[in-house]
């Protein structure tokens, strides 16, 4: 195993001005995408259009490359989609060396269930599991407990439907059939799948964990009945319930839920998904409170970030963000993801300016950031003439790109050393450009830039253009 992550090769140069298939997969495997524009919503058609590009270009590599790459993917980037992919093309071309690979990379429900939906696609070739795939998920559903396969049910339900595991036990075949709405026996029934089916009934809901109160049949309970619930959660089921929580917690369970979050471990929580979620909902204060304090926790990164942010402090920073599919609007503006962005990205060595060359301050919490930036609002300019006598490594924050051929003139001059985050993409040409274009934003923008402020290997790769 550890031979096929030196593998990896640490930088994959252009040939004869066009990218190499290595280069394609590598920078799937950094970033999610095999072209240096990373979308953070992608079309149908935009995602059909890059797994394409992918499996041409895997079609064209080693196997032993494939699993390398798989292998990084998993370890250091953030997106599900690539190694689920890039492991679905490898059960084609050499399944003895998935099997060697799969325990370390597809290890997670949202993985495994990620995995058996691309295949299932048809996008790498083929559309049933095949037997080996299917030992693979069988062997790794036999490593989970009864407990963790019921809290995972809603992720694994198509996955055990699919590969049709063999159960390990009699407790764990009457799950499968609870899990597929199949008639199952009662008495055989794990623990926790016992309490969960009464509950259904009227039962008490002491033991069972958020996710599982949550389960429509279980109903809506009296408040303090959540109580044992909220205290056991982690930082993204407690996250991910706040709206469900809200609409009929009272004084005590408020109290618990904002406790709980000033105590959850900030390393379980996404930052961009949670600024969304407290600028969307209107919540008590004190989970606001609680939740930004989470915020500024979670974006507590390492110091040794390095190179220029410019960020876009024109008026239209403030206006909500589009979504790339219909009218719908993002709950944040342009401001929450530059002031994000500065939070996350703090260190000696990084510089903060805006388009009109002014230093920025970075201290404080994002509240506080996005204050001052509201206070510093600027005429528009250009991200041309905003980094025109700059160099060495930049990430631009702007809603406003300009021209896809402006554009790609940066991407000759500054080349790899530019990032631009288009908040709000219009539109998404093919223009080939040197530089990372992150077409909107996301949790996996976020990982992705700073990794390459830290200067990773990861995210070296990301500097391969097309």
């Amino acid at each position: 195993m550890e031979s096929l992550v030196h593998a990896a090769p640490t930088e994959v140069r252009k040939r004869n001005e066009h990218t190499s298939p290595e280069s394609r997969v590598a920078l799937y495997a950094a970033i999610g995408s095999p072209r240096s524009i990373l979308r953070a919503r992608p079309t149908t058609e935009e995602r059909r259009i890059e797994d394409a590009e992918v499996v041409s270009a895997a079609a064209r590599v080693s196997p032993k490359f494939l699993a390398a790459h798989a292998l990084a993917s998993r370890a250091l980037g953030e997106s599900s989609r690539a190694p689920a992919l890039l492991c679905a093309l490898l059960s084609h071309r050499d399944p003895a060396l998935l099997a060697e690979v799969f325990p370390c990379v597809i290890n997670t429900p949202a993985l495994v269930r990620r995995f058996v939906g691309v295949v299932r696609s048809g996008v790498s070739g083929r559309r049933s599991l095949g037997s080996a795939p299917k030992r693979l998920i069988a062997r790794w559903l036999r490593s989970l407990s009864d407990d963790a396969v019921l809290t995972n049910g809603a992720k694994l339900r198509d996955v055990i439907r699919l590969s049709h595991p063999r159960p390990r036990s009699r407790a764990r075949a009457a799950l499968y059939r609870l899990l597929l709405s199949r008639p199952y026996d009662a008495h055989r029934l794990p623990r926790l799948a016992s309490m969960w089916v009464a509950s259904q009934s009227g039962g008490d809901i002491d033991e069972l964990p958020l996710s599982l109160c949550r389960v429509k049949k279980v109903g809506i309970r009296a408040p303090s009945e959540y109580l044992p619930a909220v205290a056991r959660a982690s930082a993204h089921e407690l996250v991910t319930s706040l709206d469900w929580l809200r609409g009929f917690a009272d004084d005590a369970l408020v109290a618990a839920v904002a406790t709980r979050l000033r105590e959850a471990r900030a390393e379980d929580v996404r930052p961009y998904a949670l600024l969304r979620l407290l600028r969307a909902t209107s919540s008590p204060r004190e989970w606001v409170d609680a939740g930004f304090s989470l915020l500024d926790r979670a974006s507590e990164r390492s110091s040794e970030v390095r190179g220029t942010l410019v960020v876009d402090t024109s008026a239209s920073m403030t206006a909500p963000l589009f979504a790339t599919r219909g009218e719908r609007r993002d709950p944040i503006d342009g401001l929450d993801v530059a002031a994000l962005l500065m939070t996350t990205l703090r260190g000696p060595h990084l510089h903060v300016v805006d388009f009109a060359g002014r230093p920025l301050s970075s201290e404080g919490g994002v509240q506080d950031v996005r204050g001052r930036l509201g206070n510093l609002l600027s005429s528009p300019r250009s991200v041309s003439s905003a980094i025109e006598q700059r160099s060495g490594e930049m990430i631009v924050v702007t809603d406003d790109v300009g021209s896809e051929r402006a554009l790609a003139r940066l991407g000759q001059r500054h080349g790899a050393a530019l990032s631009v985050v288009d908040l709000c993409p219009t539109s998404v040409g093919q223009v080939a450009v040197r530089s990372t274009r992150f077409a909107g934003f996301n949790d996996i923008s976020l990982q992705v830039l700073m990794d390459r402020a830290q200067q990773k290997t990861s995210v070296q790769e990301a500097r391969w253009a097309s």
